[in-house]
């Protein structure tokens, strides 16, 4: 989905007010769109999520991205990874920052389990903006010993977005 009114506003109530069906709605939506590309599906081995800051996950009491791939993981059959993919910097809120911060903030902000298997990961993000949370998360699990990384998210902004900002 476009991460744009009147889009942006599942998101919100997903990670503001802890609407977890939403999660799951997004989730299976995501397995629709990729059943489509027989393909991206066949080369996959398992799911993992972007992990969220331990500051985020104390703020929301969960981690966006983990409810969708929990639920996307199921919908296809494969195993969620969990463990595969950890945080190593807390960050911060990316969503007021430009692409060359978003980039600062994110590159070293990963790191993969050692020894992975050679298989092909699905990594799920809620949201994907400039790329660059996914491009390094990528990254770390390459060097961790992926085969490969297929990037899959629920939204992604559009390049010249308006926002309700009533709900955002």
């Amino acid at each position: 989905m476009r991460y744009a009114f009147p889009t942006d506003a599942l998101m919100h109530e997903l990670k503001k007010r802890m609407q977890l069906h939403l999660a799951a709605l997004m989730g299976r939506m995501l397995a629709g769109a990729i059943r489509e590309e027989p393909h991206t599906l066949a080369k996959l081995a398992c799911i993992v999520p972007i992990p969220s800051s331990d500051v985020s996950i104390r703020r929301r009491g969960f981690n966006p991205p983990g409810e969708i791939a929990r639920v996307l993981a199921k919908a296809l059959g494969l195993p969620c990874q969990v463990s595969w993919l950890r945080r190593t910097q807390a960050g911060g809120v990316q969503k007021h920052l430009d692409q060359q911060a978003r980039r600062l903030a994110t590159e070293h902000a990963y790191e993969s389990r050692p020894n992975l298997p050679a298989v092909w990961i699905g990594l799920v993000d809620d949201v994907m903006t400039t790329g660059s949370t996914m491009h390094f998360a990528a990254l770390a699990l390459r060097r961790g010993g992926a085969a490969g990384v297929v990037a899959l998210s629920a939204m992604r902004t559009p390049r010249l977005v308006w926002h309700n900002t009533q709900h955002v």
